[in-house]
């Protein structure tokens, strides 16, 4: 089938009758949030925030760069010194250990892996 012959489920469930009730229930949740959207430039304060996110685009893609090069490099220091000290550790590769330093640096800390030694807390710690 096509994407557009594709039954829309509403709800967590499909409506196989027809799949124009359906399209029209989508059309009108999309045609919500454009008017929520066209709103949004009555007001000040949504206004002054775009502008702001606008005016620093380059200074955001290099904060952004920045962190995307910390994560590689403290991912991969501490696949290094976690993997060394138990083999069964949760940092089982860099790529593991990269969303153990997302997780770390954007501060939200599931709890999921953590170093287990002390050089690995040492590189938490820094």
């Amino acid at each position: 089938k096509q994407w557009y012959q594709r039954r829309v489920a509403v709800g967590g469930v499909t409506n196989t009758s027809s799949s124009s009730n359906t399209d029209a229930i989508v059309v009108l949740r999309v045609l919500r949030v454009v008017r929520v959207l066209k709103l949004a430039r009555h007001s000040k304060g949504i206004i002054i925030v775009t502008k702001t996110l606008t005016s620093s685009v380059n200074e955001l893609a290099l904060l952004l760069f920045f962190w995307f090069i910390g994560v590689i490099i403290f991912g991969s220091i501490m696949y290094y010194i976690e993997y060394s000290f138990d083999q069964d550790s949760a940092f089982s590769s860099i790529l593991h250990s990269s969303w153990w330093a997302v997780v770390t640096m954007s501060t939200v800390g599931y709890g999921d892996m953590y170093p287990k030694s002390a050089w690995g807390n040492f590189n938490t710690a820094y």
